[in-house]
Parts: C-alpha cells; sequence; structure tokens
C-alpha cells in the first residue's frame, strides 16, 4: 500500500526519488538497446527478480547494427518496429523518425504496393523484388528488397541500395573494357609492320618505340628511350626538330615522305612519317608512324623512267606519222597526175581502160589513208585549229551525204534523211562538222549489210543541235563499247571482208564534236545496228517541225568499199 506523504518537504523527497527512479530506468533501455547489458536486476518489495538477456542474440544486435544494408523490423500491418542506422541513413531520416512508420510510405508512387507483394510471396519462397524507394528529400533510388519471417507474426525487410551497385558494375566493365583496349593497342604496337615512336609532347623526347623500329635500324629499344627524333636522323639538327613538335602542338599533324634514315651499319633507308599529338590520360603524347618506303620509290623511279621513255617514244610515232604522210604525198600527188594523164588518150583500148580504172580506185584509198594519218598527226600534236563561222546544220548534212553516194550505192543501202524545217545555226567550222558527218555515215556504210538501212535525223532538243546516225549494221561488241572512240580502236574484222581504215574516224568525230562545245554518245546491240548521236550547242532559231527525204536504193558499178 502505497503511503501519501505528510508534508511539503516529504513530498519533494518523493518527487526526486521517482525522477532518479525515472532516468535509472531509461539508462537501462538504452543500454539495452545499445547492446551493452546482458541482464537486469530489478528490486522491489518481493525477493529481488534478475531478467537476463540471451547472450547468443548480443553478436548478431551488434552485427545487425553495423550491417551496409538496412534491416527494418515490421508488425504484421506493416509498420517498422526498428530498423538500423544504415537504413535510416539510406532514406537520409533519424531512427527515432523511421520507427513507427508505414514501410509503404517510403514507395515511389508508380509502385505504392510493394510490402503486400512481399508479404504475399513469402510463403512461395519468392520474397524479393526490385522497386523505386522515395527519400525524404524526394529523391527516388532503385532498391532490392528481401522479406523473412520472424516470432511473433514480425518480419524482417532488408533494403539494398541498388544504385551504388550498379555504378560499381559500370565501372567494373568499364575498366574491363579499358583493360582490353589496352591489350589491344600493346598487341598492335607490338605486332605492328610499321615503325612506332611514342613522343612526350613537351620534351619532344621518345617514350617508347616498338620493335619494328629496332628491326629497321637495327638498333636496341633503350637507343630510343630518352633521344629526340633529330638524333636518331629523322631531321637535320634540332632546330628543326623543334619546329616539327611546335607544328604537333599547334596543329596535331604533320607528314613527310620520302626521308631518308640510316640504320646501325650506315645503309641508307627510305621512309614516310606520319605524326599526331593526341591526349591519352590527361596529358598529350605524340605518335610517330614510320613507314618503310625504299621499295616503293624504286618503283615509282622506275615508273617515271618508263612513262617518260614511253612519251618520247609516243612523241617519235606522232613525229614519224607525220613525216610519213608528207612523203606520201609527194610520189601520190605525181602518180595521181600521171593517171589523169593517161585518160587523155584518145582510142583507149579496154584493157587500158579496166587498168587505169583500178588505179584510179586505189589511188583513192591511198590518198583517204594518207590524209588519216595527217588527221592522227594533228590530233596527237593538239594542231587541229577551226575556222568558226555562222553556218546551218541542215546544209553541213546535206553535203555529207552527197559526199557519201557513191559508198551507198556501192552496197545498196537505203538511206533516209529527216532535216529540221527550220534552219540550225551553228556557230562551227563548217567543213570540220560536215568531216564528222561523213565519218559516222562511211562507219554506217562500212558495218552495214548489203542492202541495209541507215537513217539520219536533225532536230532541236532544248538549247542543243542533235545529229543521230542509226544503222542496222552488225552492231558494236559490249566490250568495245567503252574504247569505241579511242584512236586506232576498231572491231574485229573477218579474213573474207575487210572493212578497211586505221580505226581514226569516230576518235576524230569525238574530239572535232568537243572543240565544237559538244559530245558524242553511242549505243549499240551486237547484231542489231548502232546509233550515234551527237550534240553541238546552238544559236538561235526555233524548231517547228521536221522534213524527211527518203534516198533510196542508190546502184553503182563499183563492188569494192572504201576505206575511212
Amino acid at each position: 500500500m502505497l503511503t501519501m506523504p505528510n508534508t511539503n518537504g516529504e513530498l519533494l523527497e518523493e518527487i526526486e526519488r521517482l525522477r532518479l527512479r525515472l532516468e535509472e530506468a531509461e539508462e537501462v533501455v538504452e543500454a539495452i538497446r545499445n547492446g551493452v547489458v546482458d541482464a537486469v536486476v530489478v528490486h522491489s518489495t518481493s525477493p529481488e527478480t534478475v531478467y537476463t538477456l540471451n547472450g547468443a542474440e548480443r553478436p548478431y544486435r551488434l552485427l545487425v547494427e553495423a550491417m551496409q544494408q538496412g534491416v527494418a523490423v515490421l508488425n504484421s500491418e506493416g509498420v517498422v518496429l526498428y530498423c538500423n542506422p544504415f537504413l535510416a541513413a539510406l532514406f537520409r531520416m533519424s531512427v527515432q523518425n523511421i520507427t513507427g512508420c508505414a514501410i509503404d510510405s517510403f514507395a515511389a508512387e508508380a509502385d505504392p504496393a510493394m510490402l503486400t507483394d512481399i508479404l504475399r510471396n513469402i510463403e512461395n519462397n519468392a520474397a524479393r523484388k526490385e522497386t523505386l524507394l522515395r527519400r525524404q528529400d524526394g529523391t527516388i533510388f532503385t532498391a532490392a528488397l528481401a522479406a523473412s519471417v520472424l516470432p511473433s507474426q514480425k518480419f524482417c525487410l532488408l533494403i539494398s541500395d541498388l544504385t551504388q551497385q550498379l555504378h560499381y558494375d559500370e565501372l567494373i566493365v568499364s575498366r574491363a573494357a579499358l583493360e582490353d583496349s589496352e591489350i589491344r593497342y600493346r598487341r598492335l604496337f607490338e605486332s605492328a609492320k610499321d615503325g612506332i615512336l611514342l613522343l612526350d609532347t613537351e620534351s619532344g623526347k621518345i617514350t617508347d618505340a616498338n620493335p619494328f623500329m629496332s628491326e629497321l635500324l637495327e638498333y636496341s629499344h633503350e637507343y630510343f628511350l630518352g633521344k629526340e627524333l633529330w638524333e636518331i636522323g629523322i631531321f637535320s639538327d634540332k632546330a628543326a626538330n623543334e619546329a616539327a613538335v611546335r607544328t604537333l602542338q599547334d596543329e596535331g599533324y604533320i607528314r613527310y615522305e620520302h626521308l631518308p634514315l640510316e640504320t646501325s651499319r650506315g645503309l641508307r633507308v627510305e621512309v614516310e612519317i606520319v605524326a599526331n599529338a593526341y591526349r591519352e590520360d590527361h596529358h598529350k603524347v605524340i605518335q610517330c608512324n614510320i613507314r618503310d618506303i625504299t621499295e616503293r620509290s624504286r618503283l615509282e623511279k622506275e615508273t617515271h623512267e618508263q612513262a617518260s621513255a614511253l612519251a618520247e617514244l609516243d612523241q617519235r610515232k606522232d613525229e614519224f606519222l607525220a613525216m610519213l604522210s608528207h612523203e606520201l604525198r609527194n610520189p601520190l600527188a605525181a602518180i595521181t597526175n600521171a593517171v589523169q594523164l593517161l585518160s587523155l588518150q584518145k582510142h583507149e583500148d579496154p584493157l587500158q581502160r579496166q587498168a587505169r580504172t583500178i588505179i584510179q580506185r586505189q589511188m583513192g584509198q591511198l590518198i583517204r589513208l594518207v590524209d588519216d594519218l595527217m588527221e592522227v598527226s594533228r590530233i596527237s600534236s593538239g594542231r587541229i585549229h577551226l575556222q568558226k563561222e555562222r553556218t546551218g546544220l541542215n546544209g553541213i548534212v546535206e553535203r555529207a551525204v552527197e559526199t557519201t553516194r557513191s559508198l551507198m550505192d556501192q552496197h545498196r543501202h537505203e538511206i533516209t534523211v529527216s532535216l529540221s524545217l527550220q534552219p540550225l545555226w551553228l556557230h562551227a567550222d563548217a567543213s570540220r562538222l560536215e568531216q564528222v558527218v561523213v565519218n559516222l555515215l562511211t562507219n554506217a556504210a562500212k558495218f552495214t549489210a548489203d542492202g541495209g538501212t541507215i537513217a539520219i535525223t536533225v532536230q532541236r532538243e532544248a538549247e542543243e543541235a542533235v545529229l543521230r546516225v542509226k544503222d542496222t549494221g552488225v552492231g558494236i561488241a559490249p566490250e568495245l563499247l567503252p574504247h569505241i572512240f579511242d584512236l586506232f580502236t576498231q572491231a574485229e574484222r573477218t579474213l573474207d571482208r575487210s572493212q578497211g581504215g586505221l580505226g581514226i574516224g569516230l576518235s576524230l568525230v569525238q574530239r572535232l564534236a568537243e572543240m565544237h562545245g559538244g559530245r558524242v554518245e553511242v549505243s549499240s546491240v551486237l547484231g542489231q545496228g548502232s546509233e550515234f548521236v551527237v550534240r553541238l550547242p546552238i544559236a538561235n532559231c526555233r524548231l517547228k517541225r521536221r522534213k524527211t527525204i527518203p534516198i533510196k536504193n542508190w546502184q553503182s558499178k563499183t563492188e569494192n568499199p572504201c576505206g575511212c
């Protein structure tokens, strides 16, 4: 039975005694919480009662307090009954503030029922989950949760911060990738078949050299270390070396070709050097790649000498053809005059007439061959000169058709000429353009079977005068088509029907068209004929329509084709 104090003094003494007992009780509770006591002795009117704390639990409590994972003890409603310091630090709160809170209050808005899901799966041995949690300051982090059942309908929840783990994993992966990169670089550095020198950017001194440098100059690896480039013979002196290093520091790149180096035995090696400056581990380095081009230089020199020799031979060939054509014109002129004198004779018998006709026909072919040789000389030396004036394309085509009349007549070709109704005026050399048309018509006649068809068309397309020559001949093989305008290019000939000529006509056509600011195109299907298209710039005049002039069945007594 509790006795009440009678006086104020006694009341104050009782209050002081109760305060001391309360302080003692708080100290005991704190000691129990901190795990520094194993037993509590309670004094009362009855005999003393000793409450012992299980000694085996104290190490576990200390372990939980020191863990680097968040640990919380929850009741069946998910309210936090206890948490360790790491969990408090993880949520950036105090232990006292977390105690008594519902664990679901720390879930991110996207996952509010995390505890329910975890506790539901404890019995299925699947109480593990990754989720998003929210700290007191509002920051969100990824966490791994694991739950287990405790006695008295309580649960233990372990919370691991995966953000640090992810950063650590990324660091491990990055470090592994860096190590792999360094291994690959070192492998390339060691096995490269070019010399590689690494230099310090500030001093310009060599810090490393790959094995090929020792193989190239026959010096040891140690010989290169600490030297500047001029000291191993790359530059003539220190000043040139310093100028190159400054250029690399400013521009980051430099290149040299055909630099001479000497081996340890005094042998000359010609090299190409490409140097780059780049950053490595927070400082700049210079890398010099040194390639042995001794053999390449020798081949380049031989190729240059061969090209010069070929150019000289080509020039001599041109000079020879020019001289030959001039020398042939003199006897041909005399023979031509003699044949003309023979034609003036009266009472010429049939045998003489036949012989004179043969001589005249073959003389014509010889004259055309000599003219072709003259054109080769002019094309090769660039001595073709144009006398340009205002001229109409229709008239040029008509004259070219008349010029080739006899050749068409020989092979009984049907030729159709389709001209622009309104003249197309050109600023051109009329005689040279007539030569273009004659060469195209002659080429068509040579490769079109007797009785075949040749069509020539003149029309305007935009600001160009377009000339088309189309035949029904043998066509051009696909492999020959890209080279058809090359000098001396000819299709394959059969022994029974030689087409004659030197393969100059089409090359001259292209050259003359280009000199007039135009171009030539060709299309062909083998066995189905060919079409050549010449496009030339026009001055004015509008094209209204075309007129067609058929010229059919030209006949001739001669049998052999004329060369071109």
